[in-house]
């Protein structure tokens, strides 16, 4: 029972941390996406405009347009996305008050790896083996016939009364002998199948502890990528478009490629901190 209700338990938070942190990780993709959105719409409405007075070619214009409507539908996901997390963690903290969320910050979790995962899962199935062995058996010798033994004290009531030592035996048949047998059989073959159904869960839960060490090796290299030189790429594409933008050097449309493509750095790096950060959880309450 303690082992059953720590899996529930365990699962549950794990449930609510996932929840959490895509609040987190959503969030902040919002603010990338309004911020993409706000500058399209500047842009748009600007070659709108000029291309109504003769300024710019219509191409340029339906591009921006584009782009434009490229962003509002990317930021209306997101916000459907990040509503629709919030009433899954509401949902799991069985709370009928509201509550409100604003964090603009993310940072890598720590992995903290429970090393003893797998042999408490195994002592527990071992357990359970145990468990429905011996009420395979005890379902075994119902069948059996019942021998009972008696040991009495007697005396009689003539006038020269005597104790006397007294014996009973008696043997009980069961009335559906055949029946028993076959039940016992059944939870035989049930127990059997409780043994190798355990067995499968353990080595599937130490398959799995691999593959989660595997996949957040793999998150880890891709996020240590992106935090060393995703983000500092984006830093200097920002730097350099707004220089040139004041320079003359691009227009308009043209620097807000140049921060779209910042934003794209930085949406993905937030991509893999996020996946990272899931390996984590799933590790740290691993439970099978």
């Amino acid at each position: 029972k303690e082992y059953l209700f720590y899996r529930e338990r365990n699962a549950l938070v794990k449930e609510v941390k996932k929840e959490y942190f895509e609040l987190v990780y959503l969030n902040l993709l919002k603010i990338q996406f309004l911020s993409l959105d706000s500058n399209f719409n500047v842009i748009a409405e600007a070659s709108r405009k000029y291309f109504e007075l003769g300024g710019s070619g219509k191409l340029e214009y339906l591009t921006a347009l584009a782009k434009k409507q490229e962003a509002s539908m990317r930021l209306k996901q997101t916000e459907n996305d990040f509503l629709a997390a919030k009433t899954r963690l509401h949902a799991l903290m069985q709370t009928d008050s509201t509550f409100e969320f604003e964090v603009n910050e993310y940072e890598p979790l720590e992995y903290t790896m429970n090393d003893s995962a797998v042999e408490t899962a195994r002592r527990y199935y071992e357990f359970d083996n145990k468990v429905a062995f011996i009420r395979a058996k005890a379902e075994r010798y119902k069948g059996y016939p019942d021998l009972h033994l008696e040991y009495f004290l007697g005396t009689n009531k003539g006038p020269d009364q005597k104790l006397y030592n007294g014996f009973q035996v008696g043997l009980g048949i069961p009335i559906w002998f055949v029946s028993k047998l076959s039940a016992a059989k059944s939870m035989i073959l049930k127990a059997e199948a409780v043994q190798q159904q355990n067995q499968n869960y353990v080595v599937q839960l130490a398959s799995k502890k691999e593959q989660l060490i595997l996949e957040l090796s793999n998150n880890k290299a891709q996020l240590d990528y992106y935090s060393k030189q995703g983000k500092q790429l984006a830093d200097e594409i920002r730097f350099a478009a707004a220089l040139s933008y004041k320079s003359g050097e691009i227009n308009a449309f043209q620097y807000l490629l140049a921060q779209e493509n910042a934003v794209r750095l930085e949406t993905e790096f937030l991509h893999f901190l996020h996946s990272y950060n899931l390996s984590v959880i799933e590790i740290n309450h691993l439970s099978f």
